[in-house]
């Protein structure tokens, strides 16, 4: 996880989600969540959902920035991670 949270720290400060207090505009939020892929065999591996927020002053800028923050990750390889943008 360290290495995606690299990549979205060089587009804006980045945070985890509840850690923000008085920051200013613009800065990117997360929260990272995984489950367990079960198998007969036991835990195949594990699959996780990361929700990522951003803020700005304006509508516009939220925007790029969100298109900077998908351009980042989006289909990239992350050590083992690979990362899908969903929605």
């Amino acid at each position: 996880m360290e290495v995606v949270i690299k990549a979205l720290s060089a587009i804006a400060p980045t945070y985890p989600f509840d850690a923000v207090q008085d920051q200013r505009a613009p800065f990117i939020t997360y929260q990272y969540s995984e489950t367990p892929i079960r198998t007969k065999d036991g835990i195949a591996g594990y699959e996780g959902t990361m929700s990522v927020s951003v803020y700005a002053t304006s509508l516009m800028a939220a925007e790029a920035l969100a298109n900077r923050v998908v351009e980042a990750v989006d289909g990239r390889k992350f050590g083992t991670l690979t990362l899908y943008y969903n929605d």
